[in-house]
């Protein structure tokens, strides 16, 4: 059963006002229930490998080095890889109420950015990597601090907190900016594929254009349209072909070859594999004005071919 986990290991002594920063580190096992909080929490996977299981979704494998913020109210719990205590989990937990975030803003020149982020982020988690250490080494910092409690500690925790959430502003940031760079990179792959569709278009023309390896591109294509390069192609042939059968009477030999296909069983085969029924049979079933096409959308929103009655 979900429980309030953070009221069971956040005792007064350890935070003495809803204005501190709490940290602690946690050798993770099987036994961790799935736990709900009152803070934001921000994880970091100090030593090992596992799971984490978010909001009861399907575990995501965590490693040395993966970041979570965590919004309030997210029920989580790790598992580590394997029972074997030589093999540990070991995960740093810091907790703070949103409440010193606007205050943070208030009394400190942190970026405007910063609030805005944790907000937007509110309903959901988000997840990083921390690319070089540092902030993995602001992590060790703060759990001295907090476990020796030199003078002023409460203060460099605080400090540190807003330091690694700058760096995780940062990489957000980056991550944004990358995205859209990549969607400008691909806008000139789809205007060609707009224009061409009906040529030959290798994998490394396409990458090229914009600006990627082939391997590279491969994988910002299909995460950008959820098909590959020849799978969104032939989705745009077929699409182009639907709507010749239904606004010409060009002959379905001839409007093969006009969008791109050579061999005619090849095209009735792909054609039939994505509609669900031969050209003839389209053409028979949908007369003109009746047939709604589309053309897959850069967010792979739409489906592969879309027919609908009048």
């Amino acid at each position: 059963m979900e429980q309030k986990y953070f009221d069971s290991y956040i005792h007064r002594g350890d935070i003495e006002t809803r204005y501190e920063v709490f940290i602690n580190r946690v050798h993770e096992s099987f036994l961790t229930p799935p736990h709900t909080h009152d803070f934001i929490e921000i994880n970091y996977v100090a030593e090992g490998r596992g799971y984490h299981y978010i909001n009861g979704s399907d575990p995501l494998a965590v490693r040395r080095g993966d970041i979570f913020i965590l919004p309030v109210g997210t029920s989580h719990m790790y598992r580590p890889y394997s029972a074997n205590h030589q093999e540990p989990l070991i995960v740093y937990n810091a907790v703070f109420p949103f409440e010193l975030v606007p205050m943070w803003s208030r009394s400190m020149p942190v970026p405007p950015q910063l609030e805005a982020f944790l907000m937007s982020g509110k309903q959901h988690y988000r997840q990083y990597a921390d690319p070089d250490g540092s902030i993995g080494q602001l992590f060790d910092q703060m759990y001295q601090e907090f476990v020796q409690k030199p003078l002023g500690y409460t203060s460099l925790l605080m400090s540190s907190a807003i330091a690694i959430l700058i760096r995780l502003l940062r990489l957000e940031m980056k991550i944004e900016l990358e995205q859209l760079r990549t969607a400008s990179k691909l806008d000139d792959v789809f205007q060609y594929i707009q224009r061409h569709y009906c040529e030959t278009i290798p994998l490394k023309k396409a990458a090229d254009l914009a600006c990627l390896s082939p391997g590279h591109f491969s994988q910002i294509f299909r995460a950008a349209t959820g098909r590959t390069l020849v799978e969104y192609i032939q989705n745009m042939r077929i699409d182009k072909s639907c709507s010749l059968l239904c606004t010409t009477t060009m002959k379905i030999a001839q409007i093969a070859e006009m969008v791109g296909y050579q061999d005619l069983r090849f095209f009735q085969n792909i054609f039939k594999r994505k509609t669900g029924t031969t050209p003839s049979e389209f053409r028979k079933r949908f007369s003109a004005g009746s047939y709604a096409g589309s053309i897959d959308r850069h967010d792979g929103s739409s489906t592969v071919i879309r027919i609908s009655s009048s």
